[in-house]
């Protein structure tokens, strides 16, 4: 090889270190900024004091909302899956792509928020949608991707949303990748059979098993976050049904 040769390939290396530190720096601290950011956020809420079991630790977890809407009126409520790092204020934006990358308080960042699908009335409609990103660091939903595996599933069944004036606990049936023109995101139903047709969509597509069969009668969760396969056109999701409601006095402050 000869000198002018090493030198130019020399120069090439260079240039790709360089670059490639310039990107490292910046995914680090965009990182950084997003989990001071959202560190913030549990500043507003309050941990069970003398709780001895978990059922006591759930009743006295309170969320001040008020301070929470103080700073931004579009959070409403709250959603916890236990051991998980899933533990963030809900955003209701007026589209799918504004709290992509803004945060809870408004910050742009690439963590973006856990946000309610915009055709979503709230959370008593049939099916709600909530979504959120698939971080590297497994902060925001990055963990949904671990519902592949069923022993996750087994240990972390469980999805706790507290809103102002109630708590809803909904059970895991179901987690698989789904296009995003599938019944999977069905919104509207002209009548009960469309509705199953989503449900059974569901659980045919669910890579892990439950004994869970949901019903028209049921409400059905989804969360939803981004997947490296067809990006642009797949998620993965996870299904959940609820279970329970938990009035507003064990669970929540204004």
């Amino acid at each position: 090889m000869s000198d002018k040769l090493r030198r130019a390939l020399m120069f090439v290396l260079v240039c790709v270190f360089l670059v490639s530190a310039v990107f490292f720096v910046k995914y680090f601290m965009e990182y950084r900024k997003g989990d001071k950011i959202y560190e913030t956020a549990k500043e507003f809420v309050v941990e069970a004091g003398d709780a001895t079991t978990a059922e006591e630790e759930k009743e006295e977890r309170v969320i001040d909302f008020a301070s929470l809407q103080a700073v931004n009126e579009d959070v409403f409520g709250w959603i916890t899956i236990p051991e998980t790092g899933v533990d963030y204020p809900l955003l209701d934006g007026e589209d799918n792509k504004y709290y992509l990358n803004r945060t809870y308080d408004g910050q742009w960042s690439s963590y973006g928020s856990i946000f309610l699908e915009f055709r979503n009335t709230g959370m008593d409609d049939r099916h709600v949608v909530l979504y959120g990103h698939n971080m590297v660091n497994k902060s925001m939903f990055g963990a949904l991707i671990d519902y592949k595996e069923q022993d996750f599933v087994d240990a972390h069944d469980t999805v706790e949303i507290i809103l102002p004036d109630r708590t809803l606990i909904y059970h895991v049936f179901s987690a698989y990748t789904a296009h995003v023109d599938s019944p999977t995101y069905y919104m509207s139903f002209a009548d009960d059979a469309v509705f199953q047709q989503m449900i059974d969509h569901m659980k045919a597509n669910s890579v892990i098993a439950s004994d869970i069969i949901p019903t028209t009668e049921d409400q059905i969760l989804t969360l939803s976050t981004c997947t490296p396969a067809g990006a642009k056109k797949y998620r993965f999701v996870v299904n959940a049904v609820l279970a329970e409601e938990i009035p507003k006095e064990t669970n929540i402050t204004e």
